[in-house]
């Protein structure tokens, strides 16, 4: 028996007929040798899909930090005056909490006015970090 690839035979329908003659010879009885199966194929030649190529997108751009403006009049007006100021004007500071703002209350009260902004620094808990994060951000004037 010859089958020649091309037909609508598929391996799996071939190998479904092979078993469905080898059952049948079985429960015939016969003890023949059956006839060799040759199957004839051509040389099948696999041709991978062509993948699209990826497209290029740009990558993204760090952007340039803004550059910091200097002080205006307006911003020069919202300082909080370290005289003047209650626990929560003074919390609204960067690194003063309710125990710092309480000693800044404190040292007024018991030293008089500040002079300049830098004698927040003689207030325990201030140092030269916590001046250097509000120095700008406060003022002796009124």
């Amino acid at each position: 028996m010859r089958l020649r690839s091309g037909s609508a035979t598929s391996a799996f329908a071939l190998t479904s007929m092979l078993s469905a003659v080898a059952v049948s010879l079985a429960l015939a009885g016969c003890n023949a040798e059956p006839e060799p199966i040759i199957i004839e194929t051509p040389a099948v030649t696999l041709t991978p899909y062509a993948t699209p190529e990826p497209t290029a997108r740009p990558l993204p751009t760090a952007r340039p930090s803004p550059t910091p403006r200097p002080p205006t009049p307006t911003a020069r007006a919202a300082r909080i005056n370290i005289n003047t100021a209650g626990p929560r004007l003074l919390e609204a500071l960067p690194r003063i909490g309710p125990a710092t703002a309480q000693r800044i209350i404190a040292y007024r009260e018991t030293h008089g006015p500040f002079t300049a902004i830098e004698d927040i620094q003689n207030v325990p808990g201030i140092g030269p970090a916590t001046f250097d994060a509000i120095k700008d951000q406060i003022t002796i004037d009124d």
